[in-house]
């Protein structure tokens, strides 16, 4: 499911001034985690009250990364954001510089981000084109490009042949991945001419003088009839892991039968070519009717070794679990569903190891004032075994009581250590009173 911040259609109305910073706290006994959380400031030219968020962070050695989210300027919806982490802390926040077509007052994001070094970065999100008359904009995929440690303007992203046009014109880029050389391969989903979500990738180059990016292309689609009894109406990639610029694996879901259901699948390369997606390996679920699955996140620390996470809801329920599958090789295998988290959002494992931490959140109700909570959770575990989560207390501004807290990106590039990224806010009656972004370092 595609990571959504809470500003998109939502009114600010209470006001909190200045971001503060605070340390977080593990629950639970026994945890062999050391937890550090701090809010972090947007951009300066950030409205007020603050509404921001991280969204996709990678790091380059255990104390130095990149973040990137999106934050609300004055009379504006969402802007693009990026900012360098040192030692957990958000250092110079900026903004990006949205494509030339794009509505400056309009929705855009940025959702992932992959770094060779601290000069060299791509991250990938959306944006929204200009509004002609009563018709609203289109949401359209964009691409930025970190140059030397500065952000170059986005740029648009072309969809593939038969992307639907005009007012049926929509696309997305959720996850990019960097491998060893300077290139990166970002995936995510349009709409085609039918109407129908279709998958599709596109190349990105860090090589000077600028980064070059490439066409969408779409990638093969599979009814998987055989399998599931049903044809699949439609595919969309949100994540990927590259252990070569030529030896991917992507994760997603596919829509079912008349679309009331989905379920999560696979898509990789075989000698450079991608092979049409495949249901992904998950647990037998309770009862004869069919569950709803999903997949966030990939990560293969080692060639042909990854995990992947994301969530399932049995039919009938009103909750869900998170999900996890593994690749070996032998292929892909299911892990016991983790109970007691509703979504596992993202995981990140050591290169060249087996170290693995995810990060999800759970979800609680209030049946008086209709509203849901989130609490951040994090699994610190390795690819082939993720234990019960842990709830993380994530930082708060004084005398405030958030009641959304999330975790939904995490790099580890250490052993011993892991940087997440994600936002802590208070809402009330559908409406924000603030947004902070938040930065959370797990020692070992």
């Amino acid at each position: 499911m595609r990571p959504k911040l809470l500003v998109a259609s939502i009114v600010v109305l209470a006001a909190i001034s200045a971001t503060v910073h605070g340390a977080g706290a593990v629950e639970g006994a026994g945890s062999a985690l050391t937890v550090r959380s701090a809010l972090t400031s947007p951009p300066s030219d950030a409205g007020r009250p603050v509404v921001a968020g991280l969204l996709g962070v990678s790091c380059v050695g255990a104390q130095s990364c990149w973040a990137v989210g999106e934050y609300q300027r004055p009379g504006e919806l969402t802007h693009p954001m990026a900012t360098m982490l040192v030692n957990g802390r958000g250092v110079g926040p900026r903004a990006v510089t949205l494509p030339p077509s794009a509505d400056p007052s309009g929705y855009a994001s940025l959702v992932s981000v992959s770094c060779r070094t601290m000069g060299e970065c791509a991250a990938v999100g959306t944006y929204t084109s200009p509004a002609s008359g009563a018709r609203s904009g289109n949401e359209l995929p964009m691409v930025a490009v970190s140059a030397g440690g500065r952000w170059k303007r986005a740029i648009a992203v072309v969809l593939p042949s038969d992307a639907a046009r005009g007012p049926g014109a929509l696309g997305y880029l959720d996850s990019v991945a960097c491998a060893r050389t300077a290139d990166c391969v970002a995936v995510g989903s349009f709409t085609d001419r039918s109407g129908r979500a279709r998958a599709f990738r596109v190349a990105i180059s860090l090589r000077p003088p600028s980064g070059a990016v490439s066409r969408g292309v779409e990638l093969p689609f599979a009814r998987l009839s055989s399998v599931l009894g049903a044809g699949a109406e439609g595919a969309s990639l949100l994540g990927v892991s590259c252990w070569a610029p030529s030896d991917c694996v992507a994760v997603g879901s596919a829509s079912v039968g008349d679309g009331s259901r989905s379920v999560a699948i696979t898509e990789e390369t075989k000698h450079g070519r991608w092979l049409p997606e495949v249901a992904a390996a998950q647990p037998p679920t309770a009862g004869p009717a069919p569950s709803s699955s999903w997949l966030d996140v990939v990560r293969c620390p080692t060639p042909g070794t990854c995990v992947a996470v994301g969530g399932l809801q049995p039919a009938g329920s009103s909750t869900s679990a998170g999900l996890v599958t593994t690749r070996g090789p032998a292929g892909w295998s299911w892990a016991p569903l983790l109970t007691g988290i509703d979504d596992l959002q993202s995981v990140a494992c050591v290169p060249g190891g087996s170290t693995c931490s995810a990060t999800g959140v759970t979800t609680g109700y209030n049946d008086l004032t209709l509203t849901e909570s989130t609490t951040a959770a994090v699994s610190n575990g390795t690819v082939w075994a993720l234990p019960a989560p842990t709830t993380v207390r994530l930082p708060r501004p004084a005398g405030s009581a958030p009641d959304v807290e999330s975790l939904v990106a995490i790099d580890c590039p250490a052993a011993t250590r892991c940087t997440a990224v994600g936002s802590v806010a208070e809402v009330g009656g559908h409406v924000i009173a603030y947004e902070h972004p938040d930065v959370t370092t797990f020692s070992r």
